[in-house]
């Protein structure tokens, strides 16, 4: 276990703002394993994964989003992390195509 379980989730929004958008996927991935139930993780997974055009992995990441936080948004996401401008446009652009609300 990773001694702080949000660690590989930072590092996978990194690697989507790098467009490294595989290893944000990996990264996303190792962080759900260790801390299943944190949201963010999730969308960020769907977003790489929309970027990669796997659709249906990406909405099925963003199901898990909604299944997990029913109220998530785009906006209060991008504001509760102070996610800065040049992420906040190709975040919310992938996150609406996996069908995320802004």
């Amino acid at each position: 276990m990773t001694p702080w379980p949000f660690w590989p989730g930072s590092v996978s929004l990194g690697h989507f703002q790098r467009e490294r958008y595989a290893d944000a996927v990996d990264a996303a991935r190792r962080s759900i394993q260790s801390n299943p139930h944190l949201s963010t993780t999730h969308a960020v997974l769907a977003a790489a994964l929309a970027k990669l055009g796997r659709i249906d992995e990406a909405r099925e990441a963003a199901a898990r989003v909604r299944t997990l936080q029913p109220n998530f948004t785009i906006s209060l996401m991008s504001v509760a992390f102070g996610i800065p401008s040049s992420l906040a446009m190709p975040l919310s652009e992938a996150l609406l195509a996996a069908g995320l609300p802004q």
